[in-house]
């Protein structure tokens, strides 16, 4: 049995959830269409793909050099702002600050 990614899961369960709720027989654009009818702004923060890239270290901890050694890898998690969709039901844009300075005493 192969591992299924997490991609993979998400767009099983959409397709059951379409296919519960629409009917059985239903075409993957037409339960795209269905899941994300009241989604319709894409994702200022993962531009409509669901899902960021983060690097996470892999290097196992509890060896001697795993101190400043690293093992840097890409990995994808889902979307905060969309969680997973890639759209968003209200229109979203970045929230900025502006850093202030101090004079230092």
């Amino acid at each position: 049995m192969t591992k299924k990614t997490n991609q993979t899961i998400q767009v099983i369960r959409a397709l059951r959830t379409a296919g519960q709720t629409v009917g059985s027989k239903v075409s993957i654009e037409d339960a795209l269409a269905y899941m994300l009818s009241d989604r319709r702004h894409l994702c200022p923060k993962c531009n409509g793909k669901g899902f960021t890239t983060i690097m996470k270290d892999f290097y196992p901890p509890g060896l001697p050099d795993s101190g400043w050694a690293t093992d840097m890898k890409p990995v994808n998690v889902d979307c905060s702002v969309c969680e997973g969709y890639g759209y968003t039901v209200k229109k979203m844009v970045p929230k900025t600050e502006v850093v202030d300075y101090v004079e230092e005493s």
